[in-house]
């Protein structure tokens, strides 16, 4: 069992984007003002080049976009299935329902305003992101 596995639910706290890249991935996750994340792409060896970066006042969390190359997505994936069981030693205990709300939030409004847009998420996406963040937490 996956340590963010919970009774068949796999908390998902990341949102691949569309990146017209042929050697890296993009990504936007949630991390805590503490930078927890950073401490797990260097425990799992992940060269993450870091992007925009939105915190909503008086939030504990930050929505933080970044590339990986794309050979490294695995460990990637595998530090950030680690960040629940990190946040809840931390104690950041909303940090599932936050992921949960965000994620929602994000698919649903990014497909529904941005489905027919080329590289949207290259271009767009964070300042949507950033405006969705605003009126989420």
């Amino acid at each position: 069992m996956k340590k963010t596995e919970m009774e068949g639910y796999i908390l998902k706290n990341y949102y691949k984007l569309q990146s017209p890249s042929f050697f890296k991935f993009q990504y936007v996750f949630l991390d805590s003002e503490d930078y927890l994340a950073d401490q797990l792409f260097i425990k799992y060896k992940v060269t993450v080049d870091f992007g925009d970066e939105y915190v909503k006042e008086n939030s504990p969390y930050h929505v933080i976009f970044c590339k990986i190359r794309k050979r490294d997505e695995k460990k990637f994936l595998d530090a950030l299935s680690e960040m629940y069981d990190k946040m809840l030693l931390m104690g950041y205990k909303d940090y599932q329902e936050v992921c949960d709300n965000f994620i929602r939030v994000v698919v649903i409004k990014y497909f529904i305003c941005f489905s027919s847009m080329i590289f949207t998420s290259f271009f767009i996406l964070p300042y949507f992101i950033h405006s969705l963040y605003q009126n989420l937490l």
